[in-house]
């Protein structure tokens, strides 16, 4: 299949990447991959619309995506490269809409706020290796599809459902159980994860919190279904674990019990 070639910094395509590369996915409904090998195996995996950008004088195989490779020149793909990979980036479209969270499912589910997009993303790498129902987007999230977030959770983002949530509310009273993990709960070795779960996992520094501040008590009138729990994990020596370690942590001694 021929490529097109971009040899201005002003082609309205390479200002889009551009753009899309420092974090503005939802404006442009797109992401960017970067690495060799991760961006081979969505390249294969995947069937969202996709593009191959490659750099000037690029000579190696590639799987077919199923539409005309871009070719930049050589200046253009290194600023495009934020992430020094020096190999071909792959361009995903995004789905409108994307696959939404089965709010019927029973399982555990993920409420993610971090507004950092590499936590995101290794909260997303856990949930869909641990085999969490979907993740729910806190307004402070940054967004999964973000492609430092990509990146970090190996492409498991392109895996997993999402759904936007403007509070723990609007769960409870779709029947799900928030379980919040602070040092203060009871110890995760002896508590019953319920058959329908929401682990809520705290703000860097705030901690559950900082949850709070996403919305309480009642949503449109409407009551709280289930009441909130909140667990604690092992810790010794520490005041705390990185958030996405503590979510993984919590996932997988929920996975264990399965």
């Amino acid at each position: 299949m021929a490529e097109l070639r971009i040899e201005s910094s002003q082609n309205a395509r390479y200002r889009t990447w551009h753009e899309v590369a420092r974090g503005e996915v939802r404006e442009h409904g797109r992401t960017l991959v970067f690495g060799a090998r991760l961006a081979t195996e969505v390249a294969t995996s995947v069937h969202w619309d996709r593009c191959w950008i490659l750099p000037d004088g690029f000579q190696g195989e590639l799987p077919d995506v199923g539409s005309r490779p871009v070719v930049l020149a050589k200046k253009l793909f290194e600023e495009l490269d934020v992430m020094g990979t020096h190999y071909p980036l792959l361009e995903v479209k995004l789905p409108d809409p994307l696959p939404a969270v089965n709010l019927a499912a029973t399982g555990l589910f993920v409420a993610v706020p971090f507004q950092d997009p590499v936590n995101v993303g290794a909260v997303v790498r856990s949930a869909v290796g641990l085999g969490a129902a979907g993740v729910f987007l806190l307004p402070s999230a940054a967004n999964p599809f973000h492609p430092r977030s990509v990146r970090a959770s190996a492409g498991a983002v392109f895996q997993c459902r999402f759904s936007s949530i403007r509070s723990l509310d609007e769960v409870e009273i779709l029947g799900f159980t928030p379980v919040l993990l602070d040092a203060r709960g009871e110890p995760i070795e002896s508590f019953q994860f319920p058959a329908r779960c929401l682990l809520a996992i705290g703000l860097e520094g705030a901690g559950v919190a900082g949850l709070e501040t996403c919305g309480s008590g009642t949503l449109a009138g409407k009551p709280r279904c289930c009441p909130r729990r909140t667990i604690r994990l092992p810790m010794e020596g520490i005041e705390s674990y990185n958030a996405a370690m503590a979510a993984s942590m919590a996932m997988y001694e929920w996975k264990r019990r399965q």
